[in-house]
């Protein structure tokens, strides 16, 4: 899923320099690249978590906690910006799917820059990975109805897929 998200973001032509370098960290953290399976990345994307991002994490949890906490704030959660529209009907459940499932790109993004970057991965690193994410993907209403689609064909905007995307 994460994989799909950072093509489907790859291919819009204006990219700042810094998600560039986000995205080859990432790329290299999971051994993204032409000869690369499926199965390969997935298992380098498992061996970063283990190895580095999940390490560093246990030292910091306060890092994505906090991140969520502000997302939840910043998006209105669980009404989004039709909590200010009087003749919009929320949608809790939609909204809870583009929480899931930005905080599992960025989560997702971290860990391959943490792969990308192995025993040196610091907050500096994460700093810069949630700052060029954030520009990137959350400031473009196009690539999160295109992210949600992608959620619904795969039928992972249900209680149980968002679980196991949410899950390690």
């Amino acid at each position: 899923m994460v994989l799909e998200l950072v093509k489907l973001r790859s291919s819009y032509a204006l990219q700042a320099p810094r998600f560039v370098e986000c995205i080859d960290v990432f790329s290299r953290g999971v051994g993204y690249g032409p000869e690369s399976t499926m199965q390969t990345m997935s298992a380098e994307y498992g061996a970063a978590y283990e190895r580095y991002f999940e390490p560093f994490f246990e030292e910091h949890p306060y890092i994505l906690e906090n991140y969520l906490i502000n997302m939840v704030f910043r998006r209105l959660f669980p009404f989004g910006e039709k909590l200010f529209d009087r003749k919009a009907t929320p949608e809790p459940a939609k909204e809870f799917a583009l929480l899931a499932t930005d905080f599992a790109l960025i989560k997702g993004l971290l860990i391959g820059v943490a792969g990308g970057h192995k025993e040196a991965f610091s907050t500096e690193h994460v700093v810069q990975t949630v700052q060029a994410a954030c520009k990137h993907f959350e400031h473009n209403a196009e690539f999160l109805r295109k992210a949600h689609q992608i959620l619904v064909d795969v039928k992972l905007d249900n209680a149980h897929g968002l679980t196991m995307l949410l899950r390690n």
